[in-house]
C-alpha cells in the first residue's frame, strides 16, 4: 500500500511539474517609448481608468517612472478614449476640445512643469490590442504648449500598456 501511495504521489508531482501555464494573450513587445521635443522617454508605468465628470472617458497614462506624490520629474503621455478600445485597427487622433466617438481619441503629454495637447487635424493612428492591452503607434505630430513661454513640440511614439 505504501508503495502504491508513493507511486501515485510521484506521478502527480511529475505531471504537475511538467504542466505550465500558457497564455493565448501575449504581452506586446518591442520599443515602448515616445519622443517629445527631441527627448526620448521609456514607458516604465501605465495606468488605465475611467475619468469622472460630465462626459466620462477611458484614460490611459504612459509614464517614464512610477509617480509618487506630486513628483514633477514624471513625464507622461496620455490617451483619452470614449471607451477603451477592444479591437485592433485604425483610430483617429482628434484635437482637444472635441468629443471623441468610438474610434477616436485625444492626446496630451507633460512633465517638468510643461504641458502639451494635440489640437491638429484628424490623423489616423494604428492601434493594436494584444491580450487586452493597447499598443499605439503615433506618427510625428505637433503638440501645442499649454504652459506660458514654452514652445510647441513634435511627438512620436510606439507605446503599449504594461502590467
Amino acid at each position: 500500500m505504501k508503495k502504491l501511495f508513493f507511486l501515485m504521489s510521484t506521478t502527480v508531482i511529475i505531471l504537475t511539474a511538467s504542466c505550465s501555464k500558457s497564455s493565448s494573450d501575449p504581452t506586446p513587445t518591442g520599443d515602448n517609448t515616445w519622443t517629445l521635443g527631441g527627448t526620448k522617454h521609456t514607458v516604465t508605468f501605465t495606468n488605465k481608468g475611467l475619468t469622472s465628470g460630465g462626459t466620462p472617458s477611458t484614460l490611459i497614462i504612459f509614464a517614464d517612472k512610477i509617480p509618487v506624490g506630486a513628483d514633477p520629474a514624471v513625464n507622461t503621455l496620455n490617451l483619452s478614449f470614449k471607451t477603451s478600445p477592444t479591437a485592433s485597427g485604425k483610430y483617429t487622433l482628434i484635437g482637444l476640445g472635441s468629443t471623441p466617438t468610438d474610434k477616436q481619441f485625444q492626446l496630451s503629454a507633460g512633465g517638468n512643469g510643461k504641458a502639451y495637447g494635440y489640437i491638429g487635424v484628424d490623423t489616423d493612428v494604428d492601434i493594436t490590442i494584444t491580450g487586452g492591452k493597447v499598443k499605439v503607434t503615433i506618427p510625428e505630430v505637433l503638440l501645442k504648449s499649454t504652459t506660458s513661454g514654452n514652445p510647441d513640440q513634435k511627438i512620436t511614439a510606439t507605446i503599449f500598456e504594461i502590467n
